[in-house]
């Protein structure tokens, strides 16, 4: 951004402010992710466990929106690390 608002010679002159950028991004990649956050998610995961044997996940869904889900893979150790990550999606 500083780069256009140099080139332009203010940020009145620009035409749009970073806000802008940061949504026509977001706009952008949500256009990318087909049916979806969670069906892209649900997606990425169910490829896991062909390349992970360590993988076990579990969800459930309730008016065809995903409620729950938990997963585990091979790639993080939580007896090394001790971390859990949870996601409140209730809206």
């Amino acid at each position: 951004m500083d780069y256009m608002v140099s080139q332009k010679g203010g940020y009145n002159k620009v035409g749009f402010s970073s806000k802008d950028i940061y949504n026509n991004i977001s706009r952008t990649r949500r256009g990318k992710v087909k049916y979806g956050d969670a069906f892209a998610t649900l997606a990425y995961l169910l490829s896991k466990t062909v390349s992970d044997l360590l993988f076990l996940g579990k969800f459930s869904s309730k008016d065809s929106k995903l409620e729950n889900l938990m997963w585990s893979d091979g790639a993080i150790d939580y007896e090394c690390f001790g971390d859990v990550m949870a996601f409140d999606t209730k809206v």
